[in-house]
């Protein structure tokens, strides 16, 4: 019953942030996240059939891949602040140099 209460909570929380991700966030960071659910899923499945069907060997290395999901996830959230949003933030910090009639960086000084 404790399985169930946590699997519960935690399908809420991806439920959560999958939401958070289609509301604010890039369209490739959500279809991302949802691929490696997805594939998460399936290792999932296929971990719960080696069970049925006894096969330990199978077992062990379908129910190790499924738990490998939430690492994807946060290798793919880490793109998503430290490469991508940098590289956004520079861009915004280029534009918010140019003036429209004088160039680029025209805020700058010349002696």
């Amino acid at each position: 019953a404790f399985w169930l209460f946590m699997a519960v909570i935690n399908a809420f929380f991806y439920v959560t942030k999958f939401a958070t991700y289609f509301w604010h966030g890039r369209t490739s960071t959500a279809v991302c996240q949802i691929a490696a659910l997805i594939v998460t899923m399936l290792c999932f499945m296929k971990s719960q059939k080696a069970q049925i069907m006894q096969n330990p060997d199978d077992f062990c290395l379908w129910h190790s891949m499924w738990h490998i999901g939430p690492l994807i996830g946060t290798v793919i959230d880490s793109v998503e602040v430290f490469i991508l949003e940098k590289r956004d933030s520079l861009e915004d910090l280029m534009h918010d140099g140019v003036d429209e009639n004088r160039g680029r960086y025209s805020n700058i000084k010349n002696d």
